[in-house]
């Protein structure tokens, strides 16, 4: 009997009877799934969310209108302001590394991401780990992110190439590796061979030093 996939399930608080019957139908398949229910008060953190969410093959989002209303407007600064760009501070022909670097003055209540120690590896051996995810703006609408056929395919150079579904006008956006650090920059598709091609960070960060 095959293993069932690991499943994250996620909800607004006030659907959670959808939600239990809906974990009670899944577990009467055997498949348990990943549910705040399941964890010790104060021990459902939001790196304990990401973790559960790289070791899942399935992303299951209950939509309702609290659960839009909630989780959208946690991707938009609450008073819409634009962030002003300061001094350019390194930018590259679109031949080369393909970036421009400005400096900027982040808004209050933003973070940071948190770059990769080291590239992933490419190991057929584990499919999980040549995940890769691109958080975008797919077309210029909401913040989008694809969790299904993503997958890490070869390096060349300060170049990376991959398996995503894409569209046009997500160039500069961030790529991460299973564990949500930072790789490299997405930078162009490859439309004959289906790939979709970054730019290594840690090429950006080597170029950027020398100035």
């Amino acid at each position: 009997m095959p293993v069932p996939k690991p499943v994250f399930i996620s909800y607004h608080s006030t659907d959670l009877a959808f939600v239990t019957r809906l974990d009670s139908d899944l577990l009467k398949r055997g498949i348990r799934a990943s549910i705040d229910t399941r964890f010790a008060p104060g021990k459902y953190t939001h790196r304990t969310i990401k973790e559960q969410i790289c070791a899942s093959d399935c992303f299951i989002a209950c939509l309702s209108p609290q659960y839009l209303g909630d989780e959208f407007s946690r991707t938009r600064l609450a008073d819409h302001s634009r962030i002003a760009l300061g001094k350019m501070l390194y930018t590259s022909p679109k031949f080369q590394l393909d970036v421009s670097i400005f400096e900027l003055v982040s808004p209050n209540g933003c973070g940071t991401l948190s770059p990769a120690l080291r590239l992933p590896m490419l190991d057929d051996s584990d499919p999980t780990r040549l995940r890769v995810y691109v958080i975008d703006h797919p077309g210029g609408r909401e913040l989008g992110v694809s969790v299904y056929d993503n997958s890490l395919k070869e390096y060349d150079g300060c170049y990376v190439r991959y398996q995503r579904p894409d569209e046009g006008g997500n160039s500069g956006s961030p790529v991460f590796d299973r564990q949500l650090s930072v790789f490299a920059v997405h930078h162009s598709a490859h439309e004959a061979r289906k790939l979709n091609e970054g730019v290594l960070l840690r090429d950006i960060q080597a170029a950027l030093s020398k100035k």
